[in-house]
């Protein structure tokens, strides 16, 4: 709610435009690596909570945040894109994301709880890879340059 309006509203400046996405890019790592450092310090604590079940599931449970992460930073970034009317083509993402879907069937086994856990990781630095990637695309290409 604060981060992404002031994005949108910065001037058309390669310098300043990416020097605002670099600094994004930094602290979602920063914030999203805090969460995997929580949830892997406090993983029984948290287990403890949802019961005695769950005691044997801190693995998953660092690799479920690991993925939440991975899809918030994704989210994050394709938010700060279209907030700058910068959309990838439809046909682009969805093919993109098709592929790393299938990919990701093929190259994990998702029969199983941890497989589908690597599986959404995997999907996440898919699109991790793309938006990011894009962003810095447009930025690079931009045609209105105040510098």
């Amino acid at each position: 709610t604060l981060i992404v309006p002031r994005f949108a509203r910065l001037a058309i400046s390669k310098s300043l435009l990416l020097g605002h996405y670099i600094r994004i890019q930094i602290f979602l790592f920063f914030v999203c690596a805090l969460f995997v450092f929580c949830s892997w310090i406090f993983a029984e604590p948290v287990l403890w909570l949802l019961g005695e079940n769950y005691s044997t599931l801190k693995t998953e449970l660092v690799l479920a945040t690991i993925g939440g992460c991975l899809n918030l930073a994704v989210g994050i970034n394709y938010i700060l894109n279209s907030s700058r009317g910068w959309l990838l083509h439809p046909a682009i993402g969805i093919a993109i994301g098709i592929g790393g879907i299938i990919s990701g069937v093929m190259l994990v086994d998702v029969s199983t709880v941890t497989g589908v856990l690597y599986f959404n990781i995997f999907t996440g630095i898919v699109g991790l890879f793309v938006h990011p990637l894009f962003g810095f695309l447009k930025i690079a290409f931009l045609k209105n340059n105040s510098d």
